[in-house]
Formats: structure tokens, C-alpha cells, sequence
């Protein structure tokens, strides 16, 4: 199916203000694209798009940090999520262990915590960007092994 047009209420382009999206890049991202008609496959587009989005007062998108092989953060090595084959190794791994805060957390932890250093308002866990992300990142990931409890730093 090829969504040809929206229809733009009040309604619909408050919801997307929320997400800081306009109807332009909506149908930008949804109007060009073959998706079926399911949340999953909507999710997963909208996980692209906030992925390879820069916004925030420093212009960063996830992919500033994980559209690169071999990035890192002091010595912290950063995970290449752009890339399926690195993404199965990763992603599979959370909820993991976090030895820095003696908890097992979430990958929607690790989502806060990556927005908090962009400078980004508050991700809200369980809000759609934080599923988004997570959906296009499983897609990315799909085919991999879940080897959850991870351990990470």
C-alpha cells in the first residue's frame, strides 16, 4: 500500500507537535514510503525518523553517536546501530546489568539516559518515541540472538 495523502485536523497536527514533527515531515517520511497498515511498521518508520533526525539545542541525532563504526565517548566504545550486523550483537543484550548503577535496566533507560546527554527534553518511558526507537532498532537487530541479562558498563 502507498499512502497517497493526509488528512490534517487540528487534532492530528497537535499530536505530532508533541513529537516535534510537522505534517511536511510526516508525509515526507510516510508518503513515500511502502508501509502496511499495522502500529508495528508505523513505529518502526517513526524509529527511523527520530533516529536520523537532528534537533535539541546541540543538533544531535542518535545516529551523531551510532551511524559510524569505531565512535566512542571518552573510552567508551559506541555501538555502529546504523548497521544490522552490529545492531544483532547489541541490541539482544538489554535489559542488561549497568555496573556504573549497580541496577538492571532497560533499553529505554539507556534511551533517557543517551537524550539527557543531547541535551533533549525528557524522553518519557513508554511514550511512542521511546517505542519507536526501540522498534526500528529490533528491526535493525532483527535475525540476532537475545543473550539478555547483559552486562554493560
Amino acid at each position: 500500500m502507498v499512502v497517497s495523502g493526509f488528512d490534517w485536523d487540528e487534532g492530528n497536527v497537535l499530536h505530532i507537535e508533541r513529537h516535534r514533527f510537522t505534517p511536511e515531515e510526516v508525509e515526507e517520511v510516510f508518503g513515500s514510503h511502502k508501509i502496511r497498515r499495522t502500529r508495528k511498521r508505523l513505529y518502526v518508520a517513526l524509529g527511523e525518523t527520530l533516529f536520523f533526525r537532528r534537533s535539541g539545542p546541540f543538533d544531535f541525532a542518535c545516529a551523531t553517536c551510532h551511524d559510524a563504526k569505531g565512535l566512542r565517548i571518552r573510552l567508551q566504545g559506541l555501538p555502529y546501530l546504523a548497521n544490522p550486523d552490529e545492531a544483532r550483537k547489541v541490541v539482544g543484550e538489554w535489559p542488561a546489568y549497568r555496573v556504573s548503577t549497580t541496577h538492571v535496566m532497560t533499553m529505554q533507560h539507556r534511551m533517557f539516559d543517551c537524550y539527557w546527554q543531547m541535551r533533549m527534553p525528557e524522553l518519557q518511558l513508554g511514550s511512542d518515541a521511546s517505542v519507536a526507537l526501540i522498534a526500528f532498532l529490533t528491526k535493525q537487530a532483527d535475525g540476532g540472538e537475545i543473550a539478555a541479562p547483559g552486562l554493560k558498563r
